[in-house]
């Protein structure tokens, strides 16, 4: 190997180092690089260290983009953790909340699962990543802020959301998991439950949402009947997050079969 291949050798293995990536071997890793650099320059002795630094990111991402397709495999387990330890820090960056920045980051690997194979440039895998996050971020926002034309001009304030804005479900069938948690016949939603009820209610959460924070933000507001405060308190977040995972557990909530099936069986 001539001076410039351990050169960029170095560079590609600090790299790796530097983000924990470890999918490849910085040697395997340096065959891509070497080609992809001597395909965009004629003098590779010259090609600048922040160029091979590029190069080494977006070869590692095609690694990246090829793991999340292996199905069930160790690849694409550890491929997938390497994508949240690239995108949480940015959703910390823009939230100013971990608690917050673990539910985006979260709900964001979900659409790269789903949506992977509409990224049409493998090499820009990472970024397009992390666009979806940005885009999950101002969809939290929106759901947390509504905005409004004041004196001041433009402002956003929060809004408060509450099962009148939930609407029917995708069956066009009213809000029967809803009306359950928050039966207005009692004086406490706990109050309308009994011990093996409750059991049971607690694992169809658990079986719907697969989602801890859903559940405990589900459980503490209508079984346990605790304020949005309270539950902020709990989960060391914000209410206004405790709002926006509340919305989504519910929509999963009426979306989920068992669920319906354990309240036609209470016949409530």
């Amino acid at each position: 190997m001539d001076e410039w291949g351990l050169h960029c050798r170095d560079i590609v293995a600090r790299e790796l180092q530097r983000r924990g990536w470890t999918l490849v071997s910085p040697e395997e890793l340096l065959l891509r690089v070497v080609e992809e650099l001597r395909a965009r320059f004629d003098d590779s002795v010259n090609i600048p260290t922040a160029a091979i630094q590029r190069a080494t990111v977006r070869c590692y991402a095609r690694v990246l983009f090829e793991a999340c397709g292996e199905d069930a495999s160790q690849e694409q387990n550890r491929a997938f953790e390497e994508l949240w330890d690239y995108l949480y820090p940015r959703a910390v960056y823009r939230l100013h909340d971990a608690n917050a920045a673990q539910d985006a980051t979260q709900q964001t690997l979900v659409k790269i699962f789903q949506k992977r194979a509409t990224c049409r440039d493998a090499g820009n895998f990472l970024r397009w990543g992390e666009q979806i996050l940005v885009r999950e971020i101002i969809e939290r926002f929106r759901e947390q802020y509504e905005r409004r034309l004041t004196e001041r001009g433009i402002e956003y304030v929060p809004h408060e959301i509450g099962f009148e804005d939930l609407g029917e479900n995708v069956n066009g069938e009213s809000n029967r998991t809803e009306e359950t948690l928050t039966d207005p016949k009692q004086d406490t939603p706990a109050a309308a439950l009994t011990e093996p009820m409750r059991d049971a209610l607690v694992a169809a959460l658990h079986a719907c949402l697969q989602n801890e924070r859903q559940v405990r933000v589900i459980v503490g507001l209508f079984i346990e009947d605790k304020s949005f405060l309270e539950v902020a308190e709990q989960l060391q977040t914000s209410p206004l997050n405790v709002q926006v995972i509340r919305t989504r557990a519910l929509k999963k909530l009426r979306e989920c079969a068992e669920m319906q099936r354990l309240i036609e069986d209470w016949d409530l």
